[in-house]
């Protein structure tokens, strides 16, 4: 559980990174930017965890790709939904390098 990493990291004194997939959108949301509420499970991740951080990457149209293409934009959004360290949250902008495999803010 997220309760028994967050203990666990406190023991060891380090941080510990959670990777957790979004809930599958409604039919016509597949874009829409992710809130907190987006995870699976959000009401355990919300409450435990220190900070949660989402990243987000809207899908180009499958109909409009070229053989080869990425299915996601290379612009995206990285999202400060909880800060309990610091307290404010926001929205940063940025651009992922296919090439060099980099996210550039």
């Amino acid at each position: 559980t997220v309760r028994g990493l967050n203990m666990l990291a406190r023991r060891l004194k380090t941080h510990i990174i959670v990777i957790s997939h979004m809930k599958k959108p409604n039919r016509g949301e597949e874009n829409k930017m992710p809130s907190i509420y987006s995870l699976k499970d959000s009401s355990a991740l919300y409450q435990d965890p220190a900070n949660v951080i989402l990243i987000h990457r809207a899908r180009k149209d499958p109909t409009l790709l070229k053989p080869g293409e990425d299915v996601f934009e290379m612009e995206g959004t990285i999202i400060i939904a909880k800060s309990r360290d610091f307290g404010s949250t926001g929205i940063a902008r940025f651009f992922f390098d296919k090439e060099r495999h980099s996210f550039l803010l």
